[in-house]
């Protein structure tokens, strides 16, 4: 998996968006500053985003594995009737769950407790088994995520990264 320039990436993106029918998939492998840069080239480009955040993570209160998604009604209710639009949904924290090996050149999980890796597994587990709702909100759907986290999602989510149209990095 070799890094893309930023520009090469915007204008794959902006292509396929353009030509995306319903509920494709895209990922956008970036840090929160590339993140931030689509983001913003997407709106310039007339785009509407609806952001969304999935996350796992440690509560630093209690010590304990957590994590954040949105529920699939709220999304309908958020995205209906609405035109341009685009689906945004940065994953946090799904790094934890590793790969199971499927890359070997890579280490298999980045050093997570034990209940944080079986979480971040469920949820990606989770957002493979909503890939029939989620394609039928009918827009397309940018998954923005870590180098890492696109392993994760491609070992434990490996049915709705099939689904995928473009893969794109930022620089």
């Amino acid at each position: 998996m070799q890094p893309r320039d930023v520009l090469e990436g915007w204008g794959d993106l902006k292509e396929a968006l353009s030509l995306a029918q319903g509920g494709a998939v895209f990922f956008v492998v970036a840090d929160d500053k590339g993140d931030a840069r689509i983001k913003e080239r997407l709106r310039s480009a007339g785009r509407e985003l609806v952001e969304e955040e999935i996350a796992v993570w440690l509560d630093p209160s209690s010590g304990k594995p957590t994590y954040r998604m949105p529920e699939y009604d709220a999304l309908q209710r958020q995205l209906a009737g609405r035109r341009n639009v685009v689906l945004w949904l940065r994953l946090r924290g799904i790094e934890a769950a590793g790969h199971e090996g499927i890359f070997p050149d890579r280490p298999v999980a980045p050093e997570a407790s034990e209940e944080l890796t079986r979480l971040a597994k469920r949820v990606l587990q989770g957002i493979n088994l909503s890939r029939e709702p989620l394609a039928e909100l009918g827009v397309p759907i940018v998954f923005s995520l870590t180098e890492d986290g696109l392993r994760s999602f491609a070992a434990w989510a490996a049915d709705m990264f099939a689904t995928r149209t473009l893969i794109v990095w930022v620089g």
